[in-house]
């Protein structure tokens, strides 16, 4: 009998997995996933990177922007790199609101990368986004001839912003 029982809940249970395929579960659509843009309606302000009131503080060299017509130039600098012993970075960003930006892999096989675009601005010109830069972290906070690479949060690095920054070529 325990036989039989078994072969009967085994063919029950398989026929209810056929007739699971034959249903549509669909509740309805998925919700839309925030906006990337979302994080960056109010843009951070000299003193922090971030609307955050458990912020860190912005780093003492980022003092009042001059606005985006006074940033064009050429920066240059080393940012940190997971399987490398740095990026040296060059981005030189034009008057036409465009950019180019070259990355030199240090102690990589790879190819340096130069990759262009246009640059949008924020509202009061504190950040920078690259468009056309194949990767998530593209957005940079401007003050002083210095530019500060911002993580996915638009927040500031919190240890060693100085490896995180770029500096105005004269």
């Amino acid at each position: 009998m325990n036989q039989s029982f078994f072969a009967i809940f085994a063919l029950a249970l398989v026929l209810v997995g056929c007739d699971l395929d034959n249903h549509d579960f669909d509740d309805g659509p998925l919700p839309p996933l925030p906006s990337r843009e979302a994080h960056y309606e109010t843009p951070p302000g000299p003193n922090t990177l971030s609307n955050d009131s458990a912020s860190t503080d912005a780093p003492s060299e980022m003092s009042a922007n001059m606005g985006p017509s006074s940033q064009h130039g050429v920066y240059q600098g080393t940012l940190p790199c997971g399987d490398c012993s740095g990026i040296d970075t060059t981005l030189t960003l034009n008057l036409n609101d465009t950019y180019v930006i070259q990355k030199i892999y240090i102690g990589s096989d790879r190819s340096p990368v130069i990759t262009s675009g246009s640059v949008s601005w924020s509202d009061d010109g504190n950040v920078l986004q690259l468009s056309g830069e194949d990767q998530l972290q593209n957005r940079y906070f401007v003050s002083n001839h210095q530019l500060t690479l911002l993580d996915l949060d638009s927040h500031a690095p919190h240890a060693d912003e100085l490896k995180y920054q770029l500096v105005q070529l004269p």
